[in-house]
C-alpha cells in the first residue's frame, strides 16, 4: 500500500505543469504578438473605412460590452452604447480622412496592447485652410469568443493643446 502511496505521488508530481521558461514565454508572446498584428492590422482597416463612412454602429460592434473610451479632453465613455452614441455626436467632419495604423502589437494570451499612430486631414473648406493633425493611441484588445475587441482605448494630438 505505502507503494502504491509513494508510486501515486511521484505520478502526479510528474504530471503537475512546469513553469514556463523566460526564453519560452518569450518565444510564445513573440508568435502570438505576430498572429495578433495581422488579425489586427485587418480590424484597423476595417474600423478606418468604418470611420471615415461614419458607420458608427459598425464601428462600435468592434468594441467589448464593457469597453471604455477615453477621448482627448473629455470625460472617459464607457459601454458599447455609450461608445456609440459619443461617436454619433462626434463624427470627423464631413470630407475628413481618418488613417491610422499600429507601430506595436503586443500579445498575451487572449490580451493585445497595440500602440499606433494616427492622422485625420481636414480638407479646407470656404476661407478655412486644410488642416492635418497627427497623434498617437494605444488600444487594449481581449479576445472574447476568438474575436478581437477593443476593451480601451484612448488617443491624444502630438501637437500641445492651447492654453
Amino acid at each position: 500500500m505505502r507503494a502504491l502511496l509513494l508510486s501515486t505521488v511521484v505520478l502526479l508530481s510528474a504530471c503537475r505543469p512546469q513553469p514556463e521558461s523566460l526564453d519560452r514565454a518569450n518565444l510564445r508572446i513573440g508568435m502570438e504578438s505576430a498572429a495578433a498584428h495581422t488579425a489586427i492590422d485587418a480590424i484597423n482597416i476595417r474600423y478606418q473605412r468604418y470611420m471615415n463612412e461614419k458607420l458608427v454602429d459598425s464601428v462600435a460592434s468592434l468594441y467589448m460590452e464593457s469597453a471604455v473610451m477615453m477621448p482627448p479632453n473629455a470625460r472617459a465613455v464607457i459601454g458599447k452604447e455609450n461608445i456609440r452614441q459619443w461617436l454619433a455626436e462626434n463624427p470627423i467632419p464631413a470630407g475628413a480622412s481618418y488613417t491610422f495604423a499600429a507601430v506595436e502589437v503586443t500579445a498575451n494570451g487572449p490580451v493585445v496592447v497595440e500602440l499606433g499612430d494616427y492622422n485625420l486631414s481636414i480638407p479646407a473648406a470656404g476661407t478655412v485652410p486644410a488642416v492635418s493633425v497627427n497623434g498617437k493611441y494605444i488600444v487594449h484588445w481581449r479576445n472574447v469568443n476568438g474575436r478581437w475587441l477593443q476593451a480601451a482605448t484612448i488617443w491624444n494630438e502630438d501637437t500641445p493643446a492651447s492654453p
